[in-house]
Parts: structure tokens; C-alpha cells; sequence
């Protein structure tokens, strides 16, 4: 019998540093492991930049901006989390993934269950205004750090300081980005259970 075309055919897998992790939606078993390692594995910018850059460090860095706004515990957990699908389904350039609504309705889906295992079990979403906002601080100290050209004529660029720099972005090798992802989300999980840090 041919294997079926259908999606969320139960029986399909992909192999992960945490084992398979199948398609089907209920189906699905998500491992802080696989994720970071997939993460610190996964470019940035469709890696068409002078540096690696991981999804991973990426992600840490998200989660410190918001350290550093003074969100709770719960909230840099988010940020933190905020690209964990990607370790599954990777990093789609922006233009790209405007043309691929499936994605964008998976990448929506696998978020939410991210979150409901790791963050919050009634998580509907959507993410906090203010995590969105991190994430284009970090794409933005991105761009600075790797020389991207023209980064002045992106709208969502014009509230940062042309010289703006951050000390956060180090360029981590996958194993470095895979341990700081790792032992930033153990951090934050656990202070985020305490009701009196969280």
C-alpha cells in the first residue's frame, strides 16, 4: 500500500535529537532537548550572513532583552520559546513564508502546543505585544552586527538608534547556543512555577 499524502497521517515522523516526532497532531511528543539542540542547529537568516548565527542564540537573546525590560519570569519564558516550532519545521525567510499559508498555520499550531507543555497548559496565544517586540530588537541588533545593507529603509527599524549595540550577541557555536538555551529555559521554568519571582 503507498504511503498516504494526507499531512497529519498518523505513522509519519521526523527524527529528532529527542527521537521521532510525528506529524500527526495528537501524536506529538515535545522534549526541551530536541528543541535546543534543533534550534542551535538552525541559521538565522537563511544563512546568508557572514556569521552563524542560531535560531538558539536567537531565542536567548529575545529572552534577555526582556530581562532587561523587566518582565517576569513567565513573559522572557515566552520570548524564549517564541521560535521552539522551528526546531521542527525550521526558519522560513519572512518574504517567503507570506506565500506559504500552511506554514504559517502549522508554525501557529506547534507554537501553541510548545507553550502549552512548557509555559502554560490553557495557552491560547497570541504572544505578548511586548515579545514581538523584542524579537524585532534582537532582528535588529542582528542586522547591525552582520553589516545587512539597506537595514535603514525597514519601517520597523526607524525607532532604533542607528549606532545601537548590544553586548548579548556572541555567535555561539551549536553546542554553546544548545547549553546557554538549555540552562536559560531550566532558569526561567523553574523561577517561573515560584508565585512569589514568576
Amino acid at each position: 500500500m503507498p504511503a498516504s499524502t494526507d499531512f497529519h497521517s498518523t505513522g509519519r515522523y521526523i527524527h529528532t535529537h529527542g527521537g521521532r516526532f510525528y506529524i500527526d497532531k495528537d501524536c506529538r511528543e515535545f522534549k526541551i532537548k530536541a528543541i535546543a539542540g534543533g534550534l542551535a542547529r538552525v541559521y538565522r537568516w537563511n544563512g546568508q550572513v557572514s556569521e552563524f548565527i542560531s535560531v538558539a542564540e536567537h531565542s536567548v537573546m529575545v529572552s534577555t532583552l526582556l530581562w532587561q525590560r523587566g518582565e517576569t519570569h513567565r513573559v522572557q519564558l515566552l520570548g524564549l520559546l517564541h521560535d521552539a516550532c522551528e526546531a521542527y519545521i525550521g526558519d522560513v525567510p519572512g518574504p517567503f513564508k507570506a506565500l506559504l499559508p500552511d506554514y504559517e498555520r502549522l508554525e501557529e499550531e506547534l507554537t501553541t502546543q510548545i507553550l502549552q507543555e512548557f509555559v502554560d497548559q490553557a495557552w491560547q496565544g497570541p504572544l505578548p505585544t511586548v515579545v514581538k517586540s523584542a524579537d524585532w530588537e534582537a532582528l535588529y541588533i542582528e542586522a547591525r552586527r552582520l553589516k545587512i545593507p539597506n537595514i535603514e529603509e525597514w519601517p520597523r527599524f526607524a525607532e532604533f538608534p542607528a549606532k545601537f549595540w548590544h553586548p548579548s550577541l556572541q555567535f555561539w557555536n551549536p553546542e554553546k547556543a544548545e547549553k546557554a538555551f538549555l540552562d536559560r529555559f531550566k532558569t526561567l521554568r523553574q523561577a517561573s512555577r515560584n508565585p512569589r519571582r514568576a
